[in-house]
């Protein structure tokens, strides 16, 4: 059994891109100032903390919930919708969490915990909820391709 580049590529690119996307991330840290002190984000810490906490095993949960399409062979391997699907729930189960589970009811209630998820993770705002959106869109995009081929066989 040869192995070609072919078959190296999605290796060599995968690997490109998440070294560009870790440069990125960390330029646009260094180069955002920071709105809080660290007292500051010590209140923040104390009074999201545990939301937070949950909202980040939601959020992995999310992700496996997603991959075990892939490992239980409801899509095949080569398919992209899982990982549209597995990016999808990385922002939904959160926000079930937080509609429902905590009642937060208000923009207001959501906007704030959701900065308070951005200050925990010293990532800029703007990043946090430009990420969640497209992470959002990507997973409502591969559900409705996903029910297409469902519905159409």
């Amino acid at each position: 059994m040869s192995l070609d580049m072919n078959d190296y590529r999605p290796i060599f690119s995968g690997l490109v891109g998440t070294i560009l996307a870790a440069i990125l991330a960390w330029y646009i840290c260094k180069n955002t100032p920071s709105l809080l002190s660290n007292n500051q984000l010590e209140d923040v810490k104390k009074n999201y903390g545990k939301r937070v906490d949950v909202a980040n095993f939601l959020s992995l949960l999310g992700f496996g919930v997603g991959m075990c399409l892939y490992f239980t062979s409801v899509i095949p391997r080569n398919d992209w919708r899982g990982i549209g699907v597995s990016m999808g729930l990385i922002v939904v189960f959160p926000l079930i969490y937080f509609l429902f589970i905590l009642k937060i009811r208000n923009v207001d209630g959501l906007i704030a915990i959701i900065d308070a998820f951005a200050k925990i993770h010293t990532t800029p705002r703007f990043l946090m909820y430009l990420t969640l959106i497209f992470f959002f869109l990507a997973g409502a995009i591969a559900v409705l391709f996903f029910l297409q081929d469902l519905f159409t066989k």
